[in-house]
Order: C-alpha cells, then sequence, then structure tokens
C-alpha cells in the first residue's frame, strides 16, 4: 500500500514523496514505513524552507537530497534585510552539507558569493555518495562565482550528472578524472574569465566512457582559441564511446578545434550554435559527421539564423530530442 502511494504522488523533480506525513498517523504505520525504507525509497528532502539546523537530527540516518533556490527580495527590502535572510539560508545550507557522506544530490539555484562561499567551504571534503551537482549562479554577470581549489576534495566516484550555469570551476578536470560513471555533463554560460581550451576540455573528457550527454555553452564569444598558437589536429583522437547528444554554443574557432580532437562513434543528435561572425570554417565539422558512423546515415538537417548567430541541428529518424 505503502508503496503504491509513493509511485501516485511521488515528486519527478526531486524525486522524493510525502513519506514524513505517514509516519504521523500511528506508531504501526511508522514501523512498517521506517522498516521498509530501503524498497520505499526514504529520503530527507533539505530545501531553502527547512530549518534543517532544528529538524535534521530528529530523523533517521536517511540519504539527502539538497534543494535550495535562492529566492528574490521583494521590492523595497532593505539590503540589511536580504544579507540577513541570506546568512540564515546560508547556515541552514551548511547544516545540510555537514551530512557529507549521506549526500545524494546537490541543487542550488541562485547562487551568490555568499552562498558560494558556504557551499565551498563546506565541500572540501569526498561525498562519496554524491551522484548529482547542480550550480547555477544568481550573481552580476560582471561577478562570477568561482569553485574553490579542492572542491570534493579532487574526488567524485559516484557523480552521474554535473550541471554548471554560470559558475566557474577550474577544478573540473581534476573531478573528471574519477568521475567514470557520468552520464550527463552540462556546462552553460561558460564564464569568459574561465578559460578552458579546447584541447583542456577534450583532454578533460577522455575518462569519461559512460557519458551520454554534453552541453558546452559560452556565455559570450568573447573567448576565442588563439589561432596562432593552434596546434594541428592530432593523429590519436579521444574516444567517447557512449555519447548520443551533443550541445554547443560558441565561437566556430573553438568548435572546430574541439571536434578535430574527439570522436564519437554513437553520437544520433547534435545541435550547433555559433554567434555571429563575418566567416565560419567549419572544416572539421564536415570531417566530424564523415567519420561519425551514425550521422552518416542522417535523414535531416536544419540551418537556421537569429539576432544572436547561426544554428545547425543533425538529426537520425528515430531521434527524440530530450
Amino acid at each position: 500500500m505503502f508503496h503504491r502511494y509513493r509511485v501516485d504522488t511521488m515528486d519527478h523533480v526531486n524525486e522524493t514523496w510525502g513519506w514524513h506525513w505517514l509516519v504521523h498517523v500511528c506508531r504501526r504505520w511508522r514501523d512498517v514505513i521506517f522498516g521498509s525504507k530501503r524498497s520505499l525509497d526514504l529520503r530527507l528532502l533539505c530545501t531553502e524552507r527547512t530549518p534543517v539546523r532544528s529538524t535534521l537530527d530528529i530523523w533517521p540516518p536517511f540519504p539527502v537530497i539538497i534543494e535550495y533556490h535562492s529566492r528574490h527580495a521583494p521590492i523595497g527590502t532593505s539590503q540589511s534585510q536580504i544579507q540577513g535572510s541570506e546568512d540564515c539560508g546560508g547556515r541552514d545550507l551548511a547544516a545540510a552539507l555537514e551530512c557529507a557522506p549521506r549526500i545524494h544530490r546537490i541543487t542550488v539555484c541562485g547562487l551568490t558569493d555568499s552562498l558560494l562561499r558556504t557551499v565551498g567551504s563546506a565541500m572540501l571534503e569526498p561525498f562519496p555518495a554524491l551522484t548529482h551537482l547542480c550550480l547555477e549562479s544568481g550573481g552580476d554577470p560582471g561577478s562570477v562565482p568561482a569553485l574553490p581549489d579542492g572542491f570534493l576534495d579532487g574526488f567524485a566516484p559516484r557523480l552521474q550528472k554535473i550541471w554548471l550555469e554560470g559558475v566557474k570551476f577550474p577544478g573540473l578536470p581534476t573531478i573528471l578524472l574519477s568521475a567514470g560513471d557520468l552520464v550527463d555533463l552540462r556546462l552553460d554560460k561558460i564564464p569568459d574569465s574561465w578559460h578552458i581550451s579546447p584541447e583542456m576540455l577534450a583532454t578533460a573528457l577522455s575518462p569519461l566512457t559512460s557519458l551520454v550527454s554534453l552541453s558546452v555553452e559560452f556565455q559570450s564569444p568573447q573567448f576565442r582559441p588563439d589561432q596562432q598558437s593552434r596546434d594541428p589536429p592530432p593523429l590519436t583522437r579521444v574516444v567517447l564511446p557512449a555519447l548520443a547528444v551533443l550541445f554547443f554554443k560558441g565561437v566556430s574557432e573553438y568548435f572546430e578545434d574541439f571536434v578535430s580532437r574527439i570522436d564519437a562513434p554513437r553520437l544520433t543528435y547534435a545541435f550547433v550554435k555559433f554567434f555571429n561572425q563575418l566567416i565560419f570554417d567549419m572544416t572539421h565539422l564536415a570531417t566530424f559527421v564523415a567519420r561519425t558512423e551514425k550521422l552518416r546515415s542522417l535523414n535531416r538537417a536544419e540551418v537556421f539564423f537569429d539576432g544572436q548567430g547561426v544554428g545547425i541541428g543533425f538529426y537520425l529518424p528515430e531521434t527524440r530530442v530530450p
């Protein structure tokens, strides 16, 4: 009965359900639910509205999911009120992060400098159970949050998804060395100050034999590879054997350099958007498509133009775009 209730009421966004309401009905229900914690997949959800410091210890040591969305202050709120609210939320977030061995998922949206200091300082140790890490910047584009050196102690063996939006993470290549089970990597709105070269990106992806989806999107066209120092395409390319979906947004020179360094034999969908520029050099894109087995049999391609640039999409007959 409880399993059916779980299936019918589970929140598919954060994959939690309202078991905590049922344990208050009676002792027998509480005993049955707590006695079936694995089959019922019991987890503790910590949000920006959860008084973590006073409530986390009253429950058994279940796996923890953190879903923190920084709320925008109403018009007329003073700076001291905003800072006080953020400090209180930051302390609750820090208290939740103290359960490092139990934390499975972390999502922090609206990441400010203050919250970044909280997250960064609390996550300089291993998080051995962490499978999902999603960090989204909420600050001024001119003030880019940067994750500190030693984040996650440079080791994340169970990570399956990494999603960074507007966040600078120079230590990402080190993390990826241990993330052999990673399935989904999204680097969105990459800040101009994070100079991750095509060669560095391709090399960082080389251990990811399970990677299925890759998204690389730059915030602006300001970062371009140094054309004078570009090396010729390598004789040995990085193979991404499971990659099926590829998104890219940036300048054509970056993408050309990147795809000259990788092979993705199972790629079935690719969408590329280039910022506006006078000349598009796409020699390596054509070669990449030609040597990608599944894309060679594509039956549909789209090219479109808008105010930001030009987009190119490649599809297979059976492709369902996520």
